[in-house]
């Protein structure tokens, strides 16, 4: 069919026949959307390759900062909702956090004092908003664990245990201090004009011999997939760096 084409275009002998029109733009659509989904895969993975680079810098930085405090710091508490988790009894909402630390906590309060509120609201049941938040490994198929202190065995990071050992990178503190020059690109990308399609976060470690929790290391949460019914919506988080 090619053939009859390439010998109607430079013979001009005879038009294309309807059919023919048909087959060549149906074999286009075929090969545009081919090279679309590898475009897009490509983005997606030089996306990922750069928060990569961009969590070493942030690794640096943050422990610069940590350096300069010196000194015990003061912990503050949280314990506001967080997707209704409260309601749970045998859920431990409370989220901590320290100025020896660029770090905030998670949920809706006074701008500027929490972090990421349309991905973690108070409530699972406003119109439009969250149901669900969920944590999956690399492999973006297995629920992400972590390992637990006093077993050693790993455990699933659920919401309440998300809240409990991780919290929020404040990247405004090590911009206004001069530790970094600016955010990562990727901290500002939203989806859907709301959700963040990133999660840049602190995992809370402990040195041998320290305190529980006083070190942190950088660990980053890609947006996976935003559905839902009846309105709301479930989120589930990809660990990527």
């Amino acid at each position: 069919m090619f053939q009859r084409i390439r010998d109607a275009v430079l013979n001009n002998s005879r038009g294309f026949t309807l059919i023919e029109l048909l087959a060549v733009m149906a074999i286009v659509g075929v090969l545009a959307g081919i090279v679309t989904s590898s475009v897009s895969g490509t983005t997606d993975e030089s996306r990922d390759a750069q928060v990569a680079n961009d969590s070493d810098t942030v690794f640096n930085a943050a422990n610069q900062f940590f350096t300069d405090q010196g000194g015990v710091g003061i912990i503050s508490r949280f314990d506001h909702d967080v997707l209704g988790l409260k309601a749970v009894t045998s859920d431990n909402v409370t989220q901590e956090i320290t100025k020896l630390w660029p770090e905030r906590a998670f949920g809706v309060g006074v701008a500027g004092t929490l972090a990421y509120p349309a991905v973690f609201p108070a409530t699972d049941d406003v119109s439009d908003g969250v149901r669900s938040v969920v944590f999956f490994a690399k492999d973006g198929k297995t629920p992400f664990q972590i390992i637990d202190p006093l077993t050693g065995t790993g455990k699933d990071v659920t919401l309440a245990v998300f809240l409990a050992e991780f919290t929020a990178l404040d990247f405004n503190t090590l911009v206004v201090n001069g530790y970094m020059d600016s955010e990562p690109n990727s901290f500002e990308s939203l989806i859907s004009d709301k959700y963040n399609l990133y999660l840049w976060t602190f995992k809370k470690s402990t040195t041998p011999g320290g305190i529980t929790g006083d070190t942190r290391d950088v660990a980053v949460f890609r947006l996976q997939s935003a559905a839902g019914t009846a309105g709301l919506v479930d989120l589930v988080y990809r660990r990527v760096q």
